[in-house]
């Protein structure tokens, strides 16, 4: 028996779809499920079902990857083409109220999720994840934090389940910030070591750098400055560092060698901060990177070299206009002029 090459093509433009579904919408992986569903949304005379089932996949594929306003196009289209499909019309408008929470449409995203809490409570884990997720973000930008954590806990557990390491991350990371906004250190160094594990394994480096230097503040505070010291150096080999937050790792980086006595590498990480500080504009990095080179050649027996570094930097943030900064720069100059 012959094969129709129109159902053939059809049936393998559905496959793909399926597994673009599937996907985890981390690093590389998210980009394959994103061209995957281009590709199929190109094809001519896809079925209504299918073309709001690759939208809304490209709309949850762009959410991830920041691109709101794509996403927002996407869902609104996919949410007119998929009223025949119950659960994944759910999905869509779930999806909408995180787009709009991202805008500060903090309202209209709230009643959205109320409206859809009854039919979710009802629906298949895929929905629940979905409505888990929303929830738990709109509770923490409104500053409900029990909520929030309610939300985030259920939502690890259903990613879990429905094999969705995006949204397993984005919760862990989320209860992590959280346990450590509460004090609770060791909560929050869980969660985040379960998340840059995630990101580790997805090769998601974006995520990766939020995790591991989270991760490695708490180390800090609980002085294994071993550990603090790998997950900070880890976030800093990435290729996915902003610029802006180079100074701050490598500030980091310069109080453990520090408390380490591994003046060396303390020198120069306290170099690179006033470095990149100066770079990105970051007055308070700058400053706070002639310091940390200052203290370490007064570790080294170094005055001289300490008490120019600081002149040096005082200069340079004068020059700028900083004047705060500056201040802190010359009252600690004072101070090693007076301990002679």
């Amino acid at each position: 028996m012959s094969v129709d090459p129109t159902e053939a093509a059809a049936d393998a433009i559905a496959d793909a779809i399926a597994e673009a579904e599937r996907t985890p919408l981390l690093g590389p992986a998210r980009r394959r499920a994103a061209q995957a569903v281009d590709a199929a949304l190109s094809t001519p005379d896809l079925s209504t079902s299918l073309r709001g089932r690759a939208l809304l996949r490209r709309a949850q594929a762009r959410l991830f990857g920041g691109n709101i306003v794509g996403a927002g196009a996407d869902v609104v289209e996919a949410g007119r083409l998929l009223t025949e499909d119950p659960e994944r019309d759910l999905e869509a408008q779930l999806l909408a109220a995180r787009l709009l929470n991202r805008r500060a449409q903090r309202e209209e995203a709230q009643a959205l999720v109320e409206t859809c809490r009854p039919r979710a409570r009802r629906a298949g884990a895929r929905v629940r994840l979905a409505f888990a997720a929303a929830a738990g973000e709109l509770a923490l930008d409104r500053g409900d934090r029990a909520a929030a954590i309610g939300h985030f806990e259920a939502t690890v557990g259903l990613a879990r389940t429905e094999g969705a390491p995006h949204e397993e991350l984005q919760a862990s990371l989320a209860l992590g910030l959280m346990a450590q906004l509460a004090a609770r250190p060791l909560d929050a160094a869980g969660w985040l070591a379960g998340a840059a594990t995630l990101a580790r394994q997805h090769k998601a480096e974006d995520k990766l750098v939020e995790a591991a230097m989270a991760l490695g503040n708490i180390q800090i505070g609980l002085g294994k400055l071993d550990l603090a010291r790998a997950s900070l150096e880890e976030a800093l080999g990435t290729e996915q560092v902003p610029p802006q937050l180079r100074p701050v790792v490598h500030g980091a980086l310069a109080r453990i060698e520090m408390r380490a006595g591994r003046l060396d590498a303390a020198l120069q990480h306290g170099l690179a901060e006033a470095r990149w500080g100066a770079g990105v504009e970051n007055a308070g990095a700058f400053a706070d990177g002639t310091l940390q080179v200052a203290q370490v050649q007064l570790k080294q027996g170094d005055r001289g070299g300490a008490l120019d570094t600081l002149a040096t930097g005082e200069g340079v943030l004068r020059g700028r206009g900083e004047e705060e900064h500056a201040e802190l720069i010359a009252l600690e100059r004072r101070r090693v002029l007076d301990a002679r």
